[in-house]
């Protein structure tokens, strides 16, 4: 007659379960940094580039279409800023939501490794 796997045993492929989610969502966590560092480094560079562009005051010898043209681009380059801010404030949620489901996940993994 067999003995009967302890309680460990018989949760040890639990545990593996929790871990293998807990390692899922440690990279969906890693990924949303990722994109959220990206966000910013490219509103960062729009801003900075905005910044530029408006310092460089064009010369009194610039014809009035030109002028017109600058004026439109620079607001279409306004507008790409806020359209980028938002992007940013979307990525810092889908970080926050990862950040939930990471931490959920290690909760998870840690009760099991207690209870082993």
């Amino acid at each position: 007659m067999s003995a009967k796997p302890s309680l460990p045993q018989r949760l040890d492929p639990i545990h593996r379960l929790a871990q293998n989610r807990e390692d899922e969502a440690a990279r969906r966590f890693a990924d949303s940094q990722r994109a959220l560092q990206q966000q910013e480094n490219q509103l960062r560079e729009m801003e900075r580039y905005l910044l530029e562009y408006e310092a460089g005051r064009p010369g009194a010898g610039l014809a009035p279409a030109m002028l017109a043209n600058r004026e439109i681009f620079l607001r279409q380059l306004a507008e790409a800023l806020r359209w980028q801010a938002r992007a940013v404030d979307e990525a810092r949620g889908r970080l926050d939501l990862a950040r939930q489901q990471w931490l959920g996940r290690h909760r998870d993994t840690g009760v099991l490794e207690q209870l082993i």
